[in-house]
């Protein structure tokens, strides 16, 4: 059975792992790393998928805002959704989200912001943030995706999402 909790300082290695093999790279790893210690991390929202004791996924929701032209709006960025090749297919990620997205609203946050494949965060919600008036430096075009988690809450934010400097070295 698969347990989804929050990540404990007893989890990083195991977490890096993760990230590591499942983008196949360091570069999102040490993303997950770096951003541990920005303003914009919010422990209650990096959470893992254990079964039998293991980690097999992790999933880090990150705060960053949108800027308008009259204010900016906190929300969130999915920085990484990274489940063990061995383990996806198995609906792990979709616990994950399922749970970010729900400790996401408990934690007053009506927008998720990220940057991944159309076809698989389209089943979770996510639609191309551009239709929505959105938009980022980081990533633009398909890839770049905003979930609401409130009714309409995308209505009235139009912008550009800006994410802390440890982003951009992916």
């Amino acid at each position: 059975m698969i347990n989804i909790r929050q990540e404990t300082t007893e989890d990083t290695k195991s977490v890096y792992e993760v990230n590591l093999h499942a983008f196949g790279r360091k570069a999102e790893a040490e993303l997950v790393e770096r951003l541990r210690g920005t303003a914009g991390f919010i422990p209650e929202l990096s959470l893992v998928a254990e079964e039998d004791g293991k980690i097999r996924g992790h999933l880090l929701l990150t705060g960053v805002h949108i800027k308008t032209k009259d204010e900016e709006v906190p929300v969130l960025a999915l920085a990484s959704l990274a489940v063990l090749p061995k383990a996806q297919k198995q609906g792990i990620g979709t616990l994950l989200i399922g749970k970010g997205k729900e400790l996401a609203k408990i934690n007053g946050y009506n927008i998720i912001v990220a940057s991944g494949h159309p076809e698989y965060y389209s089943k979770f919600g996510f639609i191309f943030a551009e239709e929505k008036g959105l938009f980022s430096k980081l990533n633009s075009g398909s890839e770049f995706m905003a979930a609401e988690l409130s009714p309409d809450a995308l209505d009235c934010v139009k912008g550009e999402a800006i994410y802390p400097e440890v982003f951009f070295a992916v």
